[in-house]
């Protein structure tokens, strides 16, 4: 294939640093309406001597769970391997590679998810789908940035 189809930002590959799974033996399944709480984290790492990028995408899962009732606690932490071909100011670089490199890592965080659950005894959970440039807006926001 020509290479002027290929997209600026390459998707290299991902890892996973960590799965923390914990089921709670005293779930009671009744209730059908469970309200799914996350929490994100994001770190991103810049190499422009050699036009790379490591995205970190960090999630947990009913935090409480035990406290609040829930079937389960899950925190997970994906890495994400990038290279890019193009040249902009550091500030909009590291803006531009945020949002893309998450939205690109955020479908293998989703089946992660689902097929752990699948396999573990409580409901299935499919994390829904995000507007990841909203997300990441939201928590600048919050952060102060």
């Amino acid at each position: 294939m020509d290479k002027s189809h290929y997209a600026k930002l390459q998707f290299k590959h991902y890892v996973v640093e960590f799965l923390d799974f914990k089921i709670n033996p005293e779930f009671n399944s009744d209730d059908d309406s469970i309200e799914i709480e996350l929490g994100f984290n994001f770190d991103l790492e810049i190499y422009s001597e050699n036009n790379s990028a490591q995205l970190s995408l960090g999630c947990e899962i009913f935090k409480d769970y035990i406290e609040k009732g829930l079937p389960f606690y899950m925190n997970t932490k994906l890495v994400g391997y990038f290279g890019y071909d193009f040249s902009i100011e550091e500030k909009n670089l590291a803006k531009m590679l945020k949002i893309n490199a998450t939205a690109i890592l955020f479908p293998y965080l989703r089946a992660i998810v689902s097929t752990v659950t699948s396999l573990c005894s409580v409901p299935t959970l499919l994390l829904p789908t995000i507007n990841i440039h909203k997300l990441l807006e939201e928590k600048d926001n919050r952060d102060g940035q």
